[in-house]
This record gives C-alpha cells, sequence and structure tokens, in this order.
C-alpha cells in the first residue's frame, strides 16, 4: 500500500517517485513545511491515531492528535498562526511565531525524550504529536520558539568514561 497523501503532506514530503518508477522523481506541491501552527488538537490513544493518521480524509492543515494524557495541559483551538524566520540545525530548531489565538505548533521532526521545547527562553511542554512528532502548545502573540537537542544522559556518560579513563591513565602510570 503506498503511503497516504496527508501523511506525505504532513511530513514534508516534495518529490516522490511514481509507481514502479525507482530513477524518475516527481514534484509534489500540497507538501508543508516542517514547522507549522494552529490545527485543532485532537485527543485519542496510539491505536486511534494511527487508524486516523493513514486515513485519506486525514487533514493535518487542520488537526493534530495527541494522546489523552496531554488534554488537561493543552488549552489550544484552530487559529490563524504565522512561522517566521524558520532556521534548522544540528542540534536545535528555531523560528518566531505569530499566534492570534492559543494554539499549538507542530513540528514534523521524529519525538525524541532529549529535544526540549522553550518559548521566549522558558522551558514549555514539547507532546507526541500524530504518534511520533513533536507540538507545542502556543499563547496569543509574538512569541520566539526553539526546540534544543539536550541529552543529559550522553554527557553524563562521556564525564564518567574520561573520569575512567584519567584514572585508568594515573594507574598505569603510578604502577610503572
Amino acid at each position: 500500500d503506498a503511503t497516504p497523501e496527508p501523511l506525505l503532506d504532513f511530513v514534508g514530503v516534495s518529490q516522490i517517485n511514481p509507481p514502479g518508477d525507482t530513477f524518475q522523481w516527481v514534484a509534489r506541491t500540497n507538501f508543508m513545511p516542517l514547522i507549522t501552527g494552529g490545527q485543532n488538537p485532537v485527543f485519542k490513544d496510539e491505536r486511534e491515531t494511527m487508524a486516523a493518521i493513514i486515513r485519506s480524509d486525514f487533514n493535518p492543515r487542520r488537526e493534530v492528535y495527541l494522546l489523552p494524557e496531554a488534554k488537561p495541559l493543552v488549552r489550544a483551538t484552530n487559529a490563524d498562526v504565522k512561522i517566521l524566520q524558520p532556521h534548522f540545525a544540528a542540534e536545535e530548531i528555531s523560528a518566531d511565531v505569530v499566534a492570534a489565538a492559543p494554539t499549538m505548533v507542530v513540528v514534523a521532526q521524529v519525538y525524541y525524550r532529549p529535544w526540549h521545547a522553550y518559548l521566549v527562553g522558558q522551558r514549555v511542554e514539547l507532546f507526541r504529536a500524530n504518534l511520533g512528532f513533536q507540538a507545542m502548545p502556543v499563547p496569543a502573540g509574538q512569541h520566539h520558539l526553539s526546540l534544543r537537542y539536550e541529552d543529559r544522559s550522553f554527557h553524563l556518560g562521556a564525564g564518567i568514561s574520561l573520569t575512567t579513563l584519567a584514572g585508568c591513565c594515573l594507574g598505569v602510570t603510578w604502577i610503572q
């Protein structure tokens, strides 16, 4: 089965191979930018969300699926949103967001715990959107949004490894 068009739109697929032709690329015109906003949150469990996002009538421009645990934490509706000056780097994504009302900003990037969301420098909740992507609530007004990859476990492990290496080097030097 082919991937449904709305899901391809959501993840920003701009080129695709026609069926049976591996070497030809065809431009897609309906793809969405990787950062969008204004979607209405819909709260469904994982099974219901999977069924919804693979349907041909899924509308990622109007709705974003969040897990039911997010419902008490989200106060957002459909709203007009402008995403200005998006910037993508290895460990940070940022943009200026102008929202007419409290809403959601959705990023078509894989949800992974070391990613953290900041709104005007203050940490905000980052939710799993459409099963495996990212979304965060944004109040009305203009705000600077950034997503940063902050893997504290990696830094802790690197520190322990360097300390162990230094101990081994000192041990070898002391023995000789």
